[in-house]
């Protein structure tokens, strides 16, 4: 009876939601492939820009992979069904193929109706950002690289005494709080009172120096705090969490501990008395980033009739900001047709494959 309540809420709650056909202020897209037109983007739950990006396109063909930044639940996919059917009723020569951090993700979507796949977004980072650092001096027991938000759950790492955190300054209460909570820590971000941001290669090197890396949220997306950390060559505690951080785990060098204090100090303890092999850390890290890559490749050729072939790492290359690219609606198709696509190709066509390019 609970479960028919729960989705009568659902679908309460999706059908309530006024239907968005609208783009976001700015909003990020991928091209990865010219002809036929390619498009990877990725979003919360929402398809505003998808829709925004096809009517500026007018009557020329597209297809789109939509992958997600968060944990999308039941109500969210519900309500992107009614995005699709509306978006198929306006667009109905183009396509939309979605990817999902997890396999529960991906069958949670396939149950609504869509075409997804499961290919975690944290196979797009950048190997080369973060980077093991043999000769970096370990100064911290553990490092938990979190926005400042109550959902990160940052008080669950008070125990950890030789603890660093990185951060991003998000709700000022809660930032309050826990900066007092966790007073004995390193606040890499804080120095001589006022918070600077750290780049990639200052967080690396954060990283770099600490022993085990923390992510403690229930709920969330790729999260990519947690690849930077096994990338760098540290194991990880994590918490039970829904949104697909665990697909890059392994037994050997990831603990999902209790929600608790305790369980969180005494994981990483363990981790550090444990004295893993941080080259064989990030190694098999790669490994399956590399595999995610092909089965993305293998997708994008399958959407396409197999015209369209592309190598990953060649086409992240395009993007040296690690997707980070983003853009005001009215500068899509100024950037599409513009130079750096144009004299930038990434993607092999089948005619430039006929053309042995």
């Amino acid at each position: 009876m609970k479960k028919v309540i729960d989705i009568a809420k659902d679908v309460y709650r999706a059908y309530r939601k006024p239907l968005r056909t609208d783009a976001s202020k700015r909003f990020n897209f991928f091209p990865l492939s010219l002809e036929p037109l390619v498009i990877f983007t990725y979003t919360g739950w929402d398809l505003g820009n998808v829709f925004h990006m096809s009517r500026e396109l007018g009557r020329r063909r597209a297809c789109f992979v939509v992958g997600f930044t968060r944990y999308p639940r039941r109500w969210h996919l519900m309500y992107m069904k009614r995005q699709l059917r509306a978006y198929m009723n306006e667009f109905p020569r183009n396509k939309i193929a979605f990817l999902a951090n997890s396999e529960e993700e991906c069958e949670n979507m396939i149950g609504v109706g869509f075409e997804a796949y499961q290919v975690s977004k944290n196979s797009f980072q950048r190997e080369d950002q973060f980077v093991l650092d043999k000769n970096a001096e370990k100064q911290y027991d553990a490092v938990i690289n979190s926005r400042l938000a109550p959902w990160k759950r940052i008080e669950l790492a008070r125990d950890v005494k030789n603890l660093a955190i990185i951060t991003i300054l998000d709700d000022p209460d809660y930032g309050e709080f826990i900066r007092y909570e966790l007073r004995h820590a390193y606040w890499a971000n804080f120095k001589e009172g006022g918070y600077s941001y750290l780049s990639r290669s200052e967080v690396s090197t954060v990283v770099n120096q600490s022993r085990v890396g923390l992510i403690l949220s229930a709920l969330e997306g790729n999260n990519r705090a947690s690849i930077e950390y096994l990338l760098c060559g540290l194991p990880v505690v994590s918490t039970p969490s829904k949104g697909g951080r665990d697909v890059f785990f392994d037994e050997e060098y990831c603990l999902i501990v209790n929600s608790n204090p305790g369980a969180v100090r005494d994981a990483v303890a363990d981790l550090v008395g444990r004295n893993h092999d941080p080259v064989k850390i990030r190694e098999k890290t790669i490994d399956k980033i590399v595999d995610y890559r092909h089965r993305f490749s293998s997708i994008v050729s399958m959407l396409t009739d197999g015209r369209v072939v592309i190598n990953v790492s060649d086409w992240l290359d395009k993007y040296p900001d690690n997707m980070d690219f983003r853009c005001s609606p009215n500068n899509f198709i100024k950037f599409l047709d513009g130079p750096y696509l144009l004299d930038n190709p990434f993607a092999k066509s089948e005619k430039s494959i006929e053309m042995g390019s």
